[in-house]
């Protein structure tokens, strides 16, 4: 096997743009100008030169010869199929790695890659297909020794999501009991001694991590209601070189780290018990009379028979025990008197949910939009571009509050809070070692959901916290502690949904890039649908009056509501599961782009604000954010709704959508000006509508003036000595009006 030097690995990374980083990496010869959009070169499956063709900057690939495309992740799967049609002969794996059952390698996806001859590993999501492909190359050491190292393929996945599972997948998801190991190796040496056992009790299946230290939060649905056990290395603890401090040894950090993510209190695919392997016989945390980094696989090769490694395995599973509480500190598992939890009810129907929602509460045209809008952020959190994050606003009582808690019960994909005081909360140190129990390591893939964001304005830290949040927007946050301790994260994605009233509009100023798009619940409220509402409510509290609670979801909420609400969580799952399947058959079309378009720069006009820092420069947002925004959002809501291209009913969801989030001053000088047409109105008259003075009116008019949203104009009077100053529209803005928000009230004058 050829040894590549990690410097000439980096080499090849450095000088090659990420789209073509997965290719290069595994041997394939392209070519790239450094200008063009396009790498080009022979082709992987069916060899033909210079039909090959790579985006620099997608991943996406097409071959012009054999007809085979898709981005980088399809190229390793069809990679992998190559390379495994290929490998018939494991020998010299299996005698370096001490296998003794060629099933093994092939159960385990070992392949030997057609390209460069390396071995190459196959590595799974929570979904069970592949994720990741790995190569064992030799890696050269400080001590100038050559040790092979697994290399995961880089620019495929985002910061955080780039490892996966290694193991014998597909797995069988009846079984109850999983071992996890610390690398592929030790597990697969420990598959294959336990396929020795007789089949008197449940057989575990086995996977393994990347290493102790690797552990993503999407795995934990392989974990639920299962018997776990980590199965991690034998370190010994070492001395900080700087301060001589001893360092809790990585192994059992890391067990320790694995165990607490699988355990989190707020999600349902917690396991049913989590143990580890213990390889002291007394107190410690280690044994010292084993070798440091004595590993599964250390302790298989005392045996060279499969007879012999079936006794070892009933040994060292003797050695398991169950994980200390102490692990667990802020999220130890204790049975709570009156808790329970609404659980999910399987949905995979818009209409359907949809149907329960009209039987539950007064359902609204703007409720079924918030919802979907809601939905739509949350299919989006793992795909690539501009982060949907969302407003809910409107009165109290009109159900933001009982969306923001069917949201909440998919827990797997919702990390839902009552309040919001930070996403840093800092460290905690015990005698195990330290560490971070900020809210942003729970985060990562999940939509945040905040059911009271009004609290916000009113702390003494709130511009600290809209510092964090639109650090935390661009996927990157970095933190200091008063205690000298650090982190920083990166490649996180997360959606955001601040609910509560409209006073939460003050939060994320426009000056500073505003990040949110906005849904208002409900605006006006009309006194004849107020009194259909409460006649909807004095017959639900007559019969809910009549229940004690006893702590079950069934007395905590109407029977209706609480269908609707395991619906809607149910319907979270089944979107985030099937997520890229669902995205990839939407289609929008270059006619409804436009009108996407035009909504993206009518509600980057409509919500630009003069500065309250400094009047030296006057300046808007750019729309280009928004209209990415917005083009997600309708993609996403076409997903939602069960469709496959846009049609009406999304576009009417977008532009609802356009309009809340220009809500304001703005708007309403507009709608005004609008309404006066070419001769325009005054200044006295722009005064009325806002409710100010002259000067005020003055002085926004101006403003908006040079962000080219009016015009001034001079008409003499009669007498011809005096001069008329007037305002109008410029004709872009009349024209954006007249797109959006004009088919938008004819449409509520054909409702009406």
């Amino acid at each position: 096997m050829p040894k590549i030097p990690s410097r000439v690995l980096r080499e090849q990374e450095a000088q090659n743009p990420t789209g073509l980083q997965p290719f290069i990496f595994h041997g394939a010869e392209l070519r790239w100008g450094g200008s063009s959009e396009e790498a080009i070169g022979q082709c992987v499956f069916c060899g033909k030169e210079d039909k090959f063709y790579v985006n620099v900057q997608t991943t996406k690939w097409q071959c012009f010869s054999c007809g085979e495309t898709g981005n980088a992740l399809i190229f390793l799967r069809k990679f992998w199929e190559e390379c495994d049609r290929g490998t018939s002969d494991y020998s010299t794996l299996m005698e370096d790695r001490g296998l003794l059952s060629l099933d093994t390698c092939v159960r385990w996806g070992c392949v030997k890659s057609i390209l460069t001859g390396e071995w190459l590993l196959p590595a799974y999501d929570a979904k069970q297909r592949l994720h990741q492909l790995y190569r064992w190359v030799p890696i050269p050491t400080s001590k100038g020794e050559w040790r092979r190292r697994l290399l995961p393929t880089p620019g495929v996945h985002t910061e955080g999501h780039a490892h996966g599972m290694f193991g014998s997948f597909p797995l069988d998801l009846s079984r109850t009991k999983l071992l996890v190991c610390e690398g592929p190796w030790d597990g697969m040496i420990l598959w294959e001694a336990l396929q020795g056992c007789e089949e008197k009790e449940e057989q575990p299946q086995v996977l393994a991590t990347p290493g102790c230290n690797v552990f993503s939060e999407p795995w934990c649905s392989l974990f639920a209601g299962k018997d776990v056990s980590l199965l991690f290395d034998n370190d010994h603890p070492k001395k900080n070189p700087r301060t001589g401090k001893l360092l809790q040894a990585p192994a059992y950090a890391g067990a320790r780290r694995t165990a607490r993510i699988l355990d989190r209190e707020n999600d349902d695919s917690r396991p049913k018990s989590i143990r580890w392997l213990k390889w002291s016989d007394g107190k410690g945390t280690y044994s010292p009379e084993l070798p440091d980094g004595y590993d599964v696989r250390d302790y298989f090769s005392q045996g060279a028979m499969a007879g012999e490694r079936l006794e070892l395995v009933r040994e060292l599973l003797e050695k398991i025990v169950a994980a200390p509480t102490e692990w667990f500190i802020d999220n130890v598992r204790k049975e709570r008197v009156g808790e329970s939890r609404v659980e999910m009810e399987p949905c995979t129907s818009w209409d359907e949910l949809v149907l329960c929602w009209q039987k539950a509460l007064e359902w609204t045209p703007n409720l079924e939009r918030t919802l979907a809008v809601i939905l739509a952020a949350i299919i989006s959190t793992d795909t690539v571009g501009q982060q949907l994050w969302v407003r809910v606003m409107g009165p109290p009582a009109t159900g933001k509050t009982t969306l923001c808690e069917a949201i909440g019960v998919a827990r797997r994909w919702v990390y839902a809070k009552d309040t919001f005081t930070g996403l840093m909360s800092g460290y905690q140190t015990d005698k195990e070692g330290s560490e971070n129990l900020s809210m942003v390591q729970r985060l990562n893939g999940k939509t945040l959901v905040i059911n009271d964001a009004d609290t916000v304005l009113n702390l003494p830290n709130r511009e600290q916290i809209m510092s964090q949040l639109r650090a935390f927007y661009s996927r990157n946050i970095r933190s200091q502690y008063g205690n000298k301790m650090s982190k920083d994260w990166e490649g996180i994605s997360t959606t955001v949904v601040l609910c509560g009233t409209s006073e939460i509009r003050k939060l994320d100023a426009a000056e500073l890039g505003a990040r949110y798009i906005d849904v208002v619940v409900m605006g006006k409220i009309e006194p004849d649908f107020e009194r259909q509402v409460n006649r909807a409510v004095f017959q639900r509290a007559m019969r809910n009056v009549k229940v004690v609670v006893n702590g079950k979801p069934e007395t905590k909420h109407d029977a209706l509501e609480l269908k609707a609400m395991r619906k809607t969580g149910g319907y979270v799952d089944y979107l985030r599961n099937n997520a890229d399947l669902l995205l990839s058959e939407v289609e929008v079309t270059d006619e409804q782009g436009e009108f996407i378009i035009a909504c993206g720069e009518f509600a980057a006009v409509m919500r630009a604000r003069p500065s309250g820092k400094q009047s030296e420069i006057v300046e808007r947002e750019l729309s280009a954010r928004i209209v990415e925004q917005f083009t997600r959002l309708a993609a996403c809501l076409v997903a939602v709704t069960g469709k496959r291209r846009a049609d009406d009913y999304v576009l009417e969801m977008i532009r609802r959508t356009a309009i809340d989030t220009s809500s304001g001053r703005i708007l309403d000088v507009t709608r005004g000006l609008y309404d006066c047409g070419r001769k325009g109105a005054h200044v006295r008259q722009v005064g009325v509508w806002l409710g100010e003075g002259d000067e005020k009116a003055h002085a926004l008019l101006s403003f908006l003036r040079k962000i080219e949203v009016v015009e001034y104009f001079v008409t003499k009077l009669h007498t011809g000595l005096k001069s008329n100053l007037k305002w109008r529209l410029t004709d872009r803005v009349r024209n954006l009006y007249e797109e959006v928000m004009q088919r938008a009230e004819d449409t509520e004058q054909s409702e009406e």
